[in-house]
């Protein structure tokens, strides 16, 4: 049976990692040595800001193999834009080794034996406006397509880039992710308090709480949220003094 191995190496951006079955005749490691194959890895970006991450495929077949990578957007926000590149050998100067433009949805073949590995560059760019994208890679053999491992990055653009005043605060939610509820130790370096805020990645706010007290607790209910990424944030005087993102499953 033909087989390969892909090694994730994380070099920007948070990841969360959601177990799936394993393909076929291939798998995913992530730096810790995790088997991701047909995960979903999220990655929050800021507005305006790139992001970058590599994966190793190693042919350990003990034959000769040639690959080809199709990339697929399955959700793309407006002004975010997303490609690839590979590096035959894991050398950019290979004849083999190509960056596609952001339009190139597959590769060209990569003739590779037992003993090298192709490296994936995938790339995106947030631009202007918050929303999410969702692309998935994946590295098939030409002469048996049903070979393959696949992998989704979803990529959480939001406001991130807007500064805060740290004039507050706030403890990583518990639990998180959540489906029913969530809590969230704050603190206040004035008397005066301030609110606290809920907003999606589009920045439509669906929740609000004034908050009287220089510190406290906050119990805040979920279970009728749709799932997904959202954005808590404590506001004062001063304007948003922290933030902490929550997922709902």
């Amino acid at each position: 049976m033909k087989k390969f191995l892909f090694k994730a190496v994380l070099v920007l951006g948070s990841v969360f990692l959601c177990q799936a079955a394993v393909a076929q005749s291939s798998y995913f490691e992530d730096s810790s040595s995790n088997d991701v194959t047909g995960d979903t890895l999220d990655y929050w970006v800021a507005i305006g800001a790139d992001h970058q991450i590599y994966f190793d495929q190693i042919n350990t077949s003990g034959q000769t193999i040639t690959y080809k990578v199709q990339k697929t957007n399955t959700i793309i926000s407006p002004t975010a834009t997303t490609w690839f590149a590979v590096y035959h050998n894991g050398d950019q100067f290979d004849l083999q080794s190509l960056c596609y433009a952001p339009s190139t949805a597959l590769s060209f073949s990569m003739i590779t034996d037992s003993s090298s590995f192709n490296r994936l560059w995938c790339y995106f760019s947030a631009g202007t406006s918050p929303g999410i994208t969702i692309v998935k890679y994946k590295f098939f053999d030409v002469n048996n397509t049903n070979d393959s491992a696949t992998i989704w990055l979803r990529y959480n653009v939001a406001l991130t880039g807007i500064a805060e005043s740290h004039s507050a605060t706030l403890g990583e939610p518990y639990p998180n992710p959540t489906s029913a509820n969530f809590s969230a130790i704050f603190n206040f370096s004035h008397d005066n308090g301030g609110n606290a805020e809920v907003t999606d990645l589009s920045g439509k706010v669906i929740f609000t709480q004034a908050l009287a007290a220089k510190n406290g607790i906050l119990n805040i209910e979920t279970s009728s949220w749709a799932k997904g990424v959202y954005i808590l944030s404590l506001t004062d005087e001063n304007g948003i003094a922290a933030r902490r993102k929550i997922v709902v499953q």
